[in-house]
């Protein structure tokens, strides 16, 4: 089981990243009074970029 600082640092992203990815459903977690835990083997492999989440090159200019 992992925390999301844990998580955050295997992934190499920041810990609002993992919360949010917990909040939306992408992953799966169990939350215990104010903090989650994740399995190992419901984290992902890497955690999507920008690209693969479908923003395009007009979009990446617009947001910096």
């Amino acid at each position: 089981m992992l925390t999301v600082r844990q998580a955050a640092e295997r992934l190499k992203v920041p810990q609002h990243r993992i919360r949010y990815a917990i909040r939306t459903g992408k992953i799966k977690a169990t939350q215990y009074d104010w903090f989650y835990l994740i399995k190992e083997e419901d984290l992902p492999d890497k955690m999507p970029s920008r690209r693969e989440r479908g923003m395009n090159e007009d979009t990446d200019k617009r947001m910096g």
